[in-house]
């Protein structure tokens, strides 16, 4: 069964940015990760397999593209 995951950039600082995201667009989930590292985290602590994905996705988007993105959508 495939999956649809959306993220959209709720916040941004010098330090971290951070997505809402989640299957479906129900944007469910927060996603933080930091500018310097990369380091991703979830809003309430780890990440579950579906945000190391989202992560993945945005950090290669961020690497080639040299900022990160608005919205991303993952598709697995």
């Amino acid at each position: 069964m495939a999956i649809l995951m959306v993220a959209r950039q709720i916040a941004e600082d010098p330090a971290v940015i951070r997505y809402a995201y989640g299957l479906d667009e129900r944007f469910d989930r927060t996603l933080v990760i930091d500018r310097q590292t990369g380091a991703a985290s979830g809003g309430a602590g780890e990440l579950d397999t579906n945000g190391a994905m989202m992560a993945a996705k945005i950090k290669r988007l961020w690497r080639a593209n040299g900022e990160f993105p608005s919205r991303v959508t993952f598709a697995g």
